[in-house]
């Protein structure tokens, strides 16, 4: 896909740096600081489950799409809570360009929201519809221009609303094994307090387990 090829930002004029300067000041920030420190030393290739607060949570997304613009990797980015449209919308107001990363939709058909047509975007009728999803993301991470990549998984709580504990144990397992295979970088989330059970089993399948608030973050291996 030719256009993945094409660079995070363009060249910034004086009022687009004064942009990004006020942008710093915004919430999320100290997100986005915890973020950085805690997966700029990780290995080229990882699996982690990334943990916030609900207050958190709202800001995720963009900083963690942030980070990777700032690595200059390609992504595919799959949102089962925010349209695929109002994702770009905060892209495109962020200065960051969309067409860098596969955006795989489960939420606009089930909630009735505006739909794009742009071909980076995928749609999925519900987050129920596992099967489809997986044929989805395999067919992305095909697509994949050379380099590294990243993935991220929005999220795995939203997941547990639509499907058994034991379903989305499968299809983690699964997904986070091919995603290794393949040399991703990827992340799956959860909002929330952390539930026991599932975050145990989760763990086994992931190279870390990351608890990140605002403005401090703690990290647990």
């Amino acid at each position: 896909m030719e256009e993945m090829r094409l660079p995070w930002t363009k060249k910034k004029s004086r009022a687009e740096e004064i942009d990004d300067l006020m942008r710093m000041l915004q919430p999320g920030t100290g997100l986005g600081v915890a973020i950085e420190r805690h997966l700029q030393d990780l290995p080229s290739k990882y699996v982690i489950l990334l943990i916030t607060g609900f207050k958190e949570y709202a800001h995720l997304p963009l900083q963690l799409i942030q980070y990777f613009a700032r690595k200059k990797m390609d992504g595919i980015y799959v949102t089962t809570n925010k349209s695929a449209v109002d994702l770009i919308d905060a892209l495109n107001k962020n200065g960051l360009d969309d067409a860098r990363i596969f955006i795989i939709d489960t939420i606009t058909r089930k909630s009735g929201y505006v739909e794009t047509e742009k071909r980076n975007v995928r749609y999925i009728d519900s987050p129920e519809e596992l099967t489809e999803l997986s044929t989805q993301i395999e067919e992305c991470i095909e697509a994949m221009p050379s380099g590294p990549h990243f993935f991220v998984f929005d999220s795995i709580s939203t997941m547990l609303v639509y499907n058994a504990e034991r379903t989305v144990e499968k299809f983690t397992h699964g997904l986070s094994g091919k995603l290794r295979s393949k040399q991703f970088q990827a992340i799956f989330t959860m909002a929330g307090e952390t539930r026991g059970e599932i975050v145990n089993i989760l763990a086994q399948f992931c190279d870390k387990i990351l608890e990140l608030n605002e403005p401090t973050a703690s990290a647990k291996g």
